[in-house]
């Protein structure tokens, strides 16, 4: 009787070490994406916004409503500007991708600064000193693109305090010359 010969022939040890290698990869690639996937998540959640001003929201999210707010108590008088409130009026207006941008380095400031300046938790969530620090990196970064994009933030909290009349009497500005009725 013939033995039947097998069509394949038998795996070279380096054949087997190649695919075991291949299936590590494999497993090792599928296990970072969930992992990073799982961290995106918990990320993206436990931003607290109440639900009048979720409903009010026009261009922010909350997490980026969130952001912003916080960035805005500490660049300007904490607790006497809304920076977020007025940033969400003020970005409807704004250039499609300008806005992109800018929110784009709302999500630098979330989750990129934190970890550059060495902290491990997203901004909104670090102390008031903490915060400083990363506000203070993105100011002093080496990097143009990025101090360009803080700068663009600092103007929209500043923007959204000068326009308060309880900011003027600090600037020397006595107020408008016109009445309100004419304005």
């Amino acid at each position: 009787m013939r033995r039947l010969r097998s069509a394949r022939p038998s795996a070279t040890p380096l054949a087997v070490a190649v695919r075991s290698r291949r299936r590590f990869l494999g497993w090792l690639s599928l296990g970072l994406v969930a992992g990073a996937t799982g961290v995106a998540v918990l990320r993206a959640t436990g931003y607290e916004v109440p639900a009048d001003v979720r409903g009010r929201l026009k261009v922010l999210s909350p997490w980026e409503y969130v952001v912003l707010r916080a960035i805005g108590d500490r660049l300007v008088a904490p607790g006497e500007v809304n920076v977020a409130d007025f940033a969400d009026s003020y970005l409807e207006d704004m250039a499609a991708s300008d806005r992109a941008d800018l929110l784009k380095m709302v999500a630098v400031v979330e989750h990129g600064a934190p970890l550059a300046a060495g902290y491990i938790h997203r901004f909104s969530a670090l102390s008031a000193t903490e915060q400083d620090a990363v506000l203070t990196s993105l100011n002093e970064s080496s990097l143009p693109l990025i101090r360009a994009g803080f700068e663009a933030l600092k103007a929209i909290a500043f923007m959204a305090y000068y326009r308060l009349p309880a900011s003027w009497p600090a600037l020397g500005y006595p107020g408008p010359v016109a009445p309100r009725s004419l304005q």
